[in-house]
């Protein structure tokens, strides 16, 4: 699979850490995109990957400017919200995959949906306080056990946390907090799927394919 562009869609507790590995394992022929319209907040800084410094700035472009002069890829930061009519932002097809550490099913639900129309894989991370979960998905799987619509139907009704419907602004509750540890467990295992789905995945052969 020969990924050019890697849209990384939250650039917070789960993004941050995701963004530090992708801009070491990505190489100078690929992209990294940054996307998020978030505003980093004091009440961040205890697990994210950002310091007083960079409080009021937005996520994507303070990512973009730390990773700028130490990162193997080009780096862009997008500061939306993905599906927000109001942005012109639109993800390229072209060799492309897109990866996800957002908190809320209105996102990820925008995110699949893009997968099948242009025909591109994802990778969706999440955490809650202490328990991560990782999946790939490719447009393939549709409507399959393997399409996470299917396997949590949740995903299709619930809007809790969307940050296109106010007064909701895309931050996880202060009642419901996570550790790092847990960000660090879902972006590690994002990562590996990515090695394996870009690197290992296309080298099986036909029956070691078929049992994964």
């Amino acid at each position: 699979m020969d990924i050019k562009n890697v849209y990384l869609v939250g650039c917070g507790g789960i993004g941050g850490w995701l963004a530090q590995a992708f801009s070491k394992t990505l190489n100078k022929g690929q992209t990294l995109v940054l996307i998020d319209k978030d505003i980093i907040e004091k009440k961040n800084l205890d697990r994210q990957l950002f310091t007083s410094a960079d409080l009021d700035k937005n996520k994507a472009e303070a990512l973009g400017n730390a990773l700028q002069s130490s990162s193997r890829c080009r780096v862009e930061a997008v500061p939306e919200y993905i599906g927000d009519p109001k942005s012109d932002f639109k993800f390229d097809a072209k060799d492309a995959m897109i990866v996800t550490g957002v908190d809320n099913h209105p996102a990820r639900m925008f995110v699949i949906d893009q997968c099948d129309e242009l025909g591109i894989p994802c990778i969706m991370a999440a955490n809650e306080y202490e328990e991560a979960d990782t999946y790939f998905y490719h447009p393939d799987w549709r409507d399959s056990n393997a399409d996470p619509r299917i396997r949590f139907p949740e995903m299709t009704t619930d809007t809790e946390g969307n940050p296109l419907v106010p007064p909701c602004t895309g931050e996880i509750l202060e009642s419901a907090p996570q550790l790092a540890i847990a960000n660090m467990s879902a972006a590690n295992t994002a990562m590996w799927l990515y090695w394996f789905w870009t690197e290992k995945y296309p080298k099986l052969s036909s029956e070691e394919a078929q049992l994964c």
